[in-house]
């Protein structure tokens, strides 16, 4: 054991899941605005010609970004690698900040007995500490899933 490992891993990555009435991301070459309406996500902003969208699938994905936890902490001396240049932003109905995520570059780093990993910087706007989140977690929120061209 490491004090690393006694860590709070979840604090600075949760937030209230029935605030959120906005949501926005902005993912490799993906950027979407969604509105709550009633139970429904709706689209903040016109399809282009092929694509479709899912309402569902976009409340699996905020679900999925309210279960995320910190992978790794990050050494003081690597913080300055952070970019966050993708992002995650959640509101509520007033438009208030209800959490934002925003995370880059992808880097690879390997534990004591552990296999190399790729991870994310990250940082939250609930502390300024930069934390690692591994990169297959980032992608498993299913952000590419919300609007697919046909």
């Amino acid at each position: 054991l490491n004090l690393d490992s006694l860590r709070d891993r979840v604090s600075v990555t949760q937030f209230k899941l029935d605030e959120v009435k906005n949501f926005y991301f902005k993912y490799k070459n993906l950027e979407y605005k969604f509105k709550k309406e009633k139970d429904r996500w709706a689209l903040d902003q016109p399809l282009a010609e092929g694509e479709t969208f899912n309402s569902v699938e976009v409340d699996k994905v905020v679900n999925r970004i309210h279960d995320l936890e910190i992978s790794e902490f990050i050494d003081k001396k690597r913080v300055d690698q952070f970019k966050g240049d993708q992002m995650i932003i959640l509101k509520s109905a007033s438009g208030n900040l209800v959490y934002q995520l925003n995370w880059g570059p992808s880097f690879k780093m390997k534990k004591k007995f552990d296999s190399e990993k790729d991870y994310e910087y990250a940082r939250t706007q609930v502390a300024s500490s930069i934390f690692a989140i591994e990169k297959n977690k980032i992608d498993d929120l299913g952000l590419e899933k919300v609007v697919v061209k046909k």
